[in-house]
């Protein structure tokens, strides 16, 4: 994320983040990772000002984060449990620690893979299936639903894939809060607005999906206000030229015309006597 940050930086110093562009991003997660970095435009650095305006022009497209239930508030605290019992503690804030959130995610994910492999057996046994065939036991898991920790179901689609709820983020605030705008459920192809409310900042001036002068500033009509002013220009300056030649021929003209009257004297003609 601190590349991303970078060369949005760098495509403001270009021009290149005002409501013409749009850039797209991924992390697997929100979550402050150390390898991947916070995905923020903010750093406490003298880039802060315009990674702000920067990450404007920018979408962050991540999982989205685990919805509140008893069920899984319940998990947690078991697992609490049961650590303490064992005299297990984790330090999150020990070197290279992962953040709680992604430690808590992990076991999320972890449980889910256990509860459906535990389901498929149940059935395999139930139903006689020979559970030392994997394939078959593997391909019966595919095109159906579990149940999950978060009050919801989740698919495991017909390529063996969970099929996941997934966020967009953007900056949502003038002072740069970045926060969850959309939401996709990837088994329903569905995607809709974030319960939580929220705006992206650029939501009233999103971009065309072809830019007015094209891809590479060949449309036709393209930069066509700046072709008028030079134009406009052009004539101007024109016009003025003119004017100085018509003023200038007419002088000479009628110096010419003054030097051919005769009441002009030359001064070779002038006898002086004395």
């Amino acid at each position: 994320m601190d590349l991303v940050r970078l060369t949005l930086v760098t495509a403001f110093r270009l021009g290149m983040t005002n409501n013409n562009y749009v850039y797209l991003t991924s992390v697997w997660y929100n979550f402050n990772n150390p390898e991947l970095g916070s995905p923020h435009w903010f750093r406490n650095d003298s880039l802060d000002t315009v990674a702000l305006e920067a990450f404007k022009s920018l979408l962050i497209i991540t999982l989205s984060g685990p919805r509140q239930s008893q069920r899984l508030r319940d998990f947690f605290s078991a697992i609490d449990s049961i650590s303490r019992k064992n005299n297990v503690t984790v330090d999150y804030k020990a070197p290279n620690a992962i953040p709680k959130a992604e430690g808590q995610l992990y076991a999320i994910f972890a449980h889910a893979a256990f509860h459906a492999a535990a389901q498929m057996v149940n059935e395999s046994i139930a139903n006689g299936a020979d559970l030392n065939n994997g394939i078959d036991f593997a391909q019966r898991m595919y095109g159906r639903s579990y149940s999950s920790l978060e009050g919801h179901s989740f698919v495991v689609n017909a390529n063996g894939d969970r099929d996941s709820l997934y966020a967009v983020l953007a900056i949502t605030t003038e002072q740069g809060d970045l926060q969850e705008i959309l939401l996709y459920d990837a088994s329903k192809r569905d995607l809709y607005p974030s319960p939580s409310g929220h705006n992206w900042v650029r939501a009233e001036s999103i971009p065309r999906d072809r830019p007015e002068c094209g891809f590479h500033e060949d449309s036709s009509g393209c930069h066509a206000d700046e072709y008028t002013t030079v134009l406009a220009s052009t004539l101007v300056v024109v016009a003025i030229l003119l004017l100085v030649g018509i003023t200038v021929l007419i002088k000479r003209c009628r110096n010419a015309a003054w030097r051919t009257c005769p009441y002009n004297l030359n001064s070779k003609d002038l006898v002086v006597r004395v």
